[in-house]
């Protein structure tokens, strides 16, 4: 079993891992896709990235301020990505009586960690996870000021 807290602090459980994700957030779509979860995408917005990654069969559900709810209810997903400034707070609360749903707020480098380091352990994907935010820290020392 999978316990988890999304960045506005609500609990999300998955029992196993999620395999069907709808997701609400272009760049979320892309991390994604980064951890290797572009077939188990089955619904994402009109904005999202057509990435050659993503599952032949995923769904366009309108946008990202006006998506159809009834099209991700009969989706099914085990998980939707949402972020709180990018999805209307009463779509994703009506979502939230269905579906986990985890809400992302990235202020910061350590939030957009954080929110690579969640997604990839909801989906059983953390060796990628891990990566890319090793990557992210090496990629950062180069922008460090010296110290002397």
């Amino acid at each position: 079993m999978i316990q988890i807290k999304d960045q506005l602090g609500f609990d999300i459980t998955f029992n196993p891992s999620a395999q069907r994700i709808v997701s609400l957030v272009p760049s979320l779509t892309s991390l994604c896709c980064d951890l290797g979860l572009g077939n188990g995408i089955i619904g994402k917005t009109r904005y999202c990235p057509n990435d050659p990654r993503l599952s032949k069969e995923c769904k366009e559900i309108g946008g990202t301020k006006k998506f159809d709810i009834q099209a991700i209810l009969e989706l099914r997903p085990d998980l939707i990505i949402a972020n709180k400034e990018e999805n209307p707070k009463d779509a994703i609360v009506e979502l939230k009586e269905y579906f986990n749903v985890y809400i992302s707020e990235i202020k910061n480098l350590s939030d957009n960690q954080r929110t690579i380091s969640d997604i990839s352990k909801i989906t059983d994907s953390q060796n990628l996870g891990n990566r890319i935010n090793d990557r992210i820290q090496q990629e950062m020392k180069f922008y460090q000021k010296p110290k002397f």
